[in-house]
């Protein structure tokens, strides 16, 4: 069975570190990184992310798996922490959502 994510990634940057690019560009980089990773794992099918325009420091990803076992692979592979050791003098904050979709209430029988 598919798996449906809302990941939100939120980036702080670290006391007492000066960027040399808006941070917007370091979060893109990111993301970027992020995604074209999981584009090779075993299980993904695609994502789509967003600019939360209520919190410039925020990006919303829509991400399908084709499993829940095949998603937490991802999650706890050394491709991905990797990402994260790279980026020390950001902080970012993950929180993941798996959805489940809406069912069309009009389909379901009374019976």
């Amino acid at each position: 069975m598919t798996i449906t994510l809302l990941i939100t990634k939120t980036f702080h940057v670290k006391k007492n570190i000066i960027l040399f690019l808006p941070l917007i560009d370091h979060m893109c980089k990111i993301s970027n990184l992020i995604t074209d990773s999981a584009t090779k794992q075993s299980g993904f099918i695609n994502s789509q992310s967003f600019w939360d325009l209520n919190n410039y420091d925020r990006i919303l990803t829509m991400a399908k798996w084709k499993s829940d076992l095949e998603w937490n692979e991802w999650l706890d592979s050394t491709e991905r922490s990797d990402i994260f050791k790279n980026i020390d003098f950001l902080d970012v904050k993950t929180s993941v959502s798996s959805l489940l979709p809406k069912m069309n209430f009009n389909s379901v029988s009374l019976l």
